[in-house]
């Protein structure tokens, strides 16, 4: 199913295999999930995260938001007691809206971020931050080089516009090596 997708929609899928359990597993640490009353995962894909996310929360605290109606309808499937959104990032604030929710303490993506153009990376991450909490963490992930083009190197900058803390962990041993941003208000 990755492949197909892959395939039908390449900028939005943004990756050739679904993450790595390891990488899903340190995400999920760095996040922390224990002190969140409120977790949204965005771009959820096949839902490797998902279920890792899972093992620390309830599904009431917890919605999921991606564009792709093929993986939405799969991870529903696999968890369908928890909350999936099919719709875009950058409508973040008013999906929150629309279920009573004025901010979450915690934000995982899976976002293909070197794939976006800086318009679009811009409007996501302002969604993000209106939608955090005061000191809620946004957690993402990158895979150098792919991270270090024009659009990589953009998606760092506005980083740093919109976050006091941000810390980079490398996780060296998926494949390819990743790199972690855990990023604070």
């Amino acid at each position: 199913m990755f492949i197909q997708e892959l395939l039908k929609n390449p900028k939005h899928t943004g990756a050739i295999a679904p993450s790595s359990l390891k990488l899903s597993r340190e995400i999920v640490q760095c996040a922390n999930l224990t002190k969140s009353q409120f977790t949204v995962e965005l771009g959820f894909g096949t839902g490797v995260f998902t279920n890792e996310i899972l093992k620390y929360m309830h599904e009431d605290h917890y919605l999921g938001i991606d564009t792709n109606e093929s993986f939405a309808a799969h991870v529903q499937s696999q968890f369908p007691n928890a909350t999936f959104v099919q719709d875009s990032a950058e409508h973040l604030k008013n999906i929150l809206s629309e279920r009573n929710i004025d901010t979450c303490d915690r934000i995982i993506s899976g976002l293909p971020w070197s794939n976006f153009d800086p318009t679009l990376q811009s409007t996501i991450l302002t969604a993000i931050n209106e939608s955090l909490s005061k000191n809620g963490t946004f957690l993402t992930f990158a895979y150098p080089p792919f991270n270090q083009g024009t659009r990589g190197s953009n998606f760092q900058k506005e980083l740093a516009k919109r976050f006091s803390n941000i810390e980079k962990i490398p996780i060296l041993l998926n494949i390819p090596p990743a790199i972690i941003y855990r990023c604070t208000k």
